[in-house]
Formats: C-alpha cells, structure tokens, sequence
C-alpha cells in the first residue's frame, strides 16, 4: 500500500484510506472492498507498485465501479519502467443508449 500521502494533503486534496465500500449487484449487498484510496468522496485510486498491471486488476476496478456508487477510478502503477495510469469510468446511462 501506498503510505506517502503528502502530495494529496499539500494539494488540499480530501482523501480517505483503506475506506470499506459496499458492493452491490442486483439491489443485493454481495460483499465489501477496502480502497487503497477515496478522494472528494467520489473517486476511487487504486494504486500499485508491480512490472506490469495485470488485466484482473482493471477488471476488478471496473467491476467496482459498476457495484458501486462510485463512477470514477483511477490505477495508477509505480513499479514499471514507466508511470501506468488507467481511468476507468462506469455510467449506467451508457448501457442504456447503446442497446
């Protein structure tokens, strides 16, 4: 996990850590996950230090999303050779247009 948290605070940027959500699928509650972090209570940041980001963890972002009350997350990833970032965003007003 990421624990250098100073750019977010010098920036003045609200943020809560490890915050549990409620993941919903059908009007049930499937279970929880706990987000690395919450920024302005709207946006999901999943951050990692790996070589590569495996497609599950854009899934699982995805998937999050959708069985959540959160539209907007990023991934970023530390550990390439390069800075990963990937944003994903979920919007229930685009299933409904593109059927």
């Amino acid at each position: 996990m990421f624990h250098n948290y100073s750019t977010l605070s010098k920036y003045n940027i609200p943020y809560e850590t490890e915050k549990t959500i409620t993941i919903v699928r059908n009007n049930k509650i499937i279970g929880t996950y706990r987000l690395d972090f919450l920024l302005w209570d709207k946006i999901i940041l999943e951050v990692k230090a790996q070589e590569f980001v495996p497609r599950v963890q854009i899934q699982t972002l995805q998937s999050y999303l959708s069985a959540s009350k959160y539209k907007l997350g990023f991934l970023i990833n530390f550990g390439s050779e390069h800075l990963v970032i990937i944003r994903k965003i979920h919007d229930k007003a685009k299933k409904i247009i593109s059927r």
